[in-house]
């Protein structure tokens, strides 16, 4: 209920308890004026309040249980139209001959845990083939395997050449065709794996450089969403920043520093980025960062 509502409910109760007390305060004058209040008369008017005040409960009561209903009706509207467009989403599916593209995605996925590093890389560009699919079922289900993808990685090491991947694959399937309701499911979706990326290079993995590509996704989203106006979104762009920042303050992990560098870095230049890193003015986190993509490419 929202506080226009509630106001105008508070407003009608107090109306009609006021009229019912105007009424048996004349009634009351009437009987005073009249000298004629006898041990009856007063044993009525007491009779006269405990009704006023039987009444005007009784009556918010069934508002109250009127209002109730009439939310609960609009919430099972909103519910079932829900569910519809989920079961015209599935028909849509079944009608193009998408249920062979979900069945070629599950076993993408059970491949890829039992795989090798080369055959996973090969796994997971095999999942751009799908990106031109606009059932949100197929999308929500390559959501969902970019999922399990990254919390397999992280059971090892994060590395530069795989948070680029991971990049790659949600810019490529979070596209701003997409309705605001899809936008911010699959957004939040993105944001999450971002954080458990940014935040296993920096206090896991300890390092810096895997951590460009992981907080480029959070500026890819922001970018994207601008036009949109979607606070809740927002809202969670800020707080990605202010959780991480939070967790390396309060995490001895030897290079907060550098972290935080590179963090207040993609957080300043959120209004302005173009797909492109922001320039490092920091010298020491440029060569860091350089130092820690030139040894990884060398194994």
């Amino acid at each position: 209920m929202n506080l226009k509502s509630k106001i105008s409910k508070f407003v009608s109760y107090y109306w009609l308890f006021g009229i019912l007390l105007v009424l048996l305060g004349f009634d009351i004058a009437y009987h005073f004026c009249c000298c004629k209040i006898a041990s009856e008369g007063i044993i009525l008017v007491l009779i006269g309040i405990l009704a006023t005040f039987v009444v005007v409960g009784n009556y918010a009561q069934v508002k109250d249980i009127e209002n109730k209903m009439e939310e609960r009706i609009k919430s099972l509207e909103s519910e079932i139209h829900d569910v519809k467009k989920i079961k015209e989403d599935i028909k849509q599916t079944l009608k193009n001959g998408n249920q062979s593209i979900i069945f070629e995605l599950v076993k993408l996925i059970r491949q890829y845990e039992s795989a090798n590093k080369e055959e996973k890389e090969k796994l997971i560009n095999e999942l751009y083939s799908f990106s031109e699919n606009d059932s949100e079922i197929v999308r929500d289900k390559v959501f969902e395997i970019i999922g399990r993808i990254i919390n397999t990685k992280i059971r090892s090491k994060i590395t530069y050449a795989f948070t680029e991947q991971i990049h790659t694959l949600i810019t490529t399937f979070l596209l701003p065709g997409l309705n605001d309701k899809s936008f911010l499911e699959f957004s939040e979706i993105s944001l999450n794996y971002a954080y458990d990326l940014t935040y296993n290079t920096f206090i896991k993995t300890k390092k810096v450089a895997p951590a460009e590509f992981s907080i480029a996704i959070v500026s890819y989203i922001n970018k994207l969403s601008q036009k949109r106006n979607i606070p809740k979104l927002k809202k969670a762009v800020f707080e990605f920043f202010e959780r991480m920042e939070i967790q390396l303050k309060r995490t001895d992990v030897g290079d907060q520093e550098d972290a935080l560098k590179l963090l207040k870095v993609f957080k300043d230049d959120l209004k302005n980025f173009d797909d492109t890193f922001p320039l490092y003015e920091d010298k020491a986190l440029r060569d860091r960062i350089a130092k820690e993509i030139d040894k990884e490419g060398k194994k």
